[in-house]
């Protein structure tokens, strides 16, 4: 569930929910080359 693991490391790692969401979406656009303005 991406849900539930991104709650997991936002605690872990004491970031903001939205912050860890934001750079996992950059990082998915980047990795596969995706053309999406973000």
């Amino acid at each position: 569930d991406v849900v539930r693991s991104l709650k997991a490391v936002a605690q872990l790692k004491e970031i903001d929910e939205a912050a860890i969401a934001e750079l996992t979406t950059r990082n998915a656009i980047n990795f596969f080359a995706l053309d999406v303005a973000f």
